[in-house]
């Protein structure tokens, strides 16, 4: 391992080995201000797929709604049949 780390976005220097905790070290990716871009585009990243999951989920209950209705109607229709079969 290299004693020195840099930013994988700009290139600074962000840590040197020796003067720091070992486990902050290993775990360093971003200088402070590319971090800050770097979880800005992470978190939209993430919001835009969460709500396309949720589109798809909504979607899929309109369906599923459209479908229960028009079977409810035929339902409904048969009974109907049925009744006036009875009366006469």
């Amino acid at each position: 391992m290299s004693p020195v780390k840099y930013c994988q976005q700009c290139g600074r220097v962000i840590a040197r080995e020796a003067s720091c905790d070992y486990f902050k070290y290993i775990r360093l990716k971003w200088c402070p201000a590319c971090a800050e871009d770097v979880h800005r585009r992470q978190k939209a990243e993430y919001m835009r797929r969460l709500r396309a999951q949720r589109r798809e989920a909504h979607r899929l209950t309109d369906e599923q709604n459209e479908l229960l209705r028009r079977e409810n109607e035929l339902l409904r229709q048969a009974i109907r049949r049925l009744e006036q079969a009875a009366k006469l």
